[in-house]
């Protein structure tokens, strides 16, 4: 960390990634989470047994997936019905 001053919390995009901040903070003696708390999304099965317990997001990550799906089909239909009317003969 730059400056000697360590960041009051960390929201991390990942449990991956919120394992790595706390590894980071913990080589620099930093207590985590009574100096620093750390979270992440995923709510991943391994965070069952990393120390120390992480505060994490659960996501439906079916649910997420199946909409994306939903949307790039829908964007790419979308997209194909414009090429088509534009490129009829008028």
């Amino acid at each position: 960390m730059t400056g000697g001053r360590a960041p009051t919390a960390i929201l991390a995009l990942s449990g991956i990634l919120a394992y790595g901040a706390v590894d980071a903070l913990q080589e620099l003696a930093i207590q985590v989470p009574s100096e620093v708390p750390v979270s992440g999304f995923d709510d991943l099965s391994e965070s069952a047994w990393f120390r120390p317990r992480l505060t994490t997001v659960r996501q439906p990550i079916v649910t997420k997936g199946r909409m994306a799906a939903e949307f790039l089909i829908s964007a790419i239909r979308v997209r194909n019905s414009t090429r088509t009317r534009s490129s009829a003969p008028r």
